[in-house]
C-alpha cells in the first residue's frame, strides 16, 4: 500500500528478486531413445495427492522421437512449493518415474503416476524416466477399460485398448470368435464388454446394487488386465475362479430377472471387492 514521506526524509526500498525453477523430463523406452511413433504424455501439477486427488494441472507435454524424448513444461515453479510431474501409463506397462511414485486416479481412470518435486530458484529439475512394454505393470480400473473402447459413451479419442484387448483371448470351445465368459455369458463384443464394466444388463438396465454385477464387472476387467499383461496375482485369481463358478451355478447371462441366494450374494460381493483392490493395485 502507498506510503506517506515526510517532507525532507529519505525513503529506502528493497526490492528482492526470486527466479523461478523449471522441470523437464527426459524419457527413454527400454533404456533406448524414443523412434517411430512412440509417445508418451506428461503433466505437471501442483497440490495432486493419492488416491484421487487431481490438484491442479498447469502443464502438458508429449515426449516422442520429434523432440528427442526431452520436455520441459512451461510454467515457472515458486521455489520452496511442491509439484508433482504425471505420467499416463497404459496398462501393463511399468514406468521408473520417480522417487517415492504414487497413482492418481481421475475421473474413476487409474492411469497416471505421480512423483513429487519441490521447487529451487533458478534450478531445472530432470525426471528420467524409462518405460518397459508389458507384461508385468500395473492393472487398470473398470473406468480405464469403458474409457479406451470403440463403443465408449464419454468424449475422448483414447485408443480402443479393450477391443485389441478382447481379440486377444482365444476362441473358447464350440465359439467362433474371440472371448472369454462371466458366468454363461460368452463375451466377445465391445458392446457385451462395456455393458459388464458399466454394471448395466445387455438391454442397459442399470444394475450397479446387484451382487451379481458388482462382480462381473470387476471379473470383465479382470480378465482383460491379465490377458493385456498386468502382473498376476493368486488372491486375484482364486477371487475370480470363486466369483465365476457362483455366476455359472446361478445362471448369469448378462439379463434380468436373476435369482441370487443371501450367501451366495455375500460371497459375490466380498469376491468383487477383492478384484475391485487389484485392477485399482492396491492388492498385496
Amino acid at each position: 500500500s502507498p506510503a506517506t514521506i515526510a517532507k525532507g526524509a529519505t525513503s529506502e526500498v528493497t526490492i528482492d528478486n526470486v527466479v523461478d525453477g523449471t522441470t523437464r523430463v527426459i524419457k527413454t523406452m527400454g533404456r533406448a531413445a524414443l523412434s517411430g511413433t512412440q509417445a508418451f504424455t506428461f503433466e505437471l501439477r501442483n497440490d495432486a495427492a493419492a488416491p484421487d486427488v487431481g490438484g491442479g494441472l498447469l502443464d502438458t507435454k508429449v515426449a516422442n522421437a520429434a523432440n528427442g524424448g526431452t520436455v520441459t513444461f512451461a510454467a515457472g515453479l515458486v521455489p520452496g512449493r511442491h509439484y508433482q510431474v504425471c505420467e499416463i501409463v497404459d496398462v501393463a506397462w511399468q514406468t521408473t518415474l520417480g522417487p517415492n511414485p504414487f497413482p492418481l486416479t481421475l475421473s474413476l481412470v487409474n492411469d497416471r503416476i505421480c512423483a513429487d518435486l519441490t521447487a529451487a530458484a533458478g534450478v531445472t529439475t530432470t525426471f528420467n524416466v524409462d518405460n518397459t512394454p508389458p507384461p508385468g505393470g500395473g492393472a487398470r480400473s473398470i473406468g480405464y477399460w469403458k474409457n479406451h473402447s470403440s463403443c465408449k459413451t464419454s468424449a475422448g479419442s483414447q485408443t480402443p485398448i479393450l477391443d485389441q484387448t478382447l481379440a486377444r483371448f482365444p476362441i473358447a470351445r464350440q465359439e467362433k470368435t474371440h472371448g472369454f465368459y462371466v458366468g454363461n455369458l460368452y463375451v466377445d463384443t465391445c458392446v457385451e464388454a462395456f455393458a459388464l464394466l458399466n454394471k448395466t444388463t445387455l438391454d442397459g438396465t442399470k444394475a450397479a446394487s446387484n451382487p451379481a454385477w458388482k462382480f462381473a464387472s470387476q471379473y470383465a476387467a479382470y480378465l482383460v488386465n491379465v490377458m493385456a499383461g498386468a502382473a498376476p496375482n493368486a488372491t486375484a485369481a482364486a477371487a475370480g475362479a470363486d466369483g465365476q463358478a457362483v455366476l455359472v451355478a446361478i445362471g448369469f447371462k448378462g439379463t434380468l430377472p436373476l435369482t441370487i441366494s443371501s450367501a451366495r450374494a455375500t460371497s459375490l460381493t466380498y469376491d468383487a471387492g477383492i478384484l475391485d483392490r487389484y485392477n485399482n493395485n492396491r492388492l498385496p
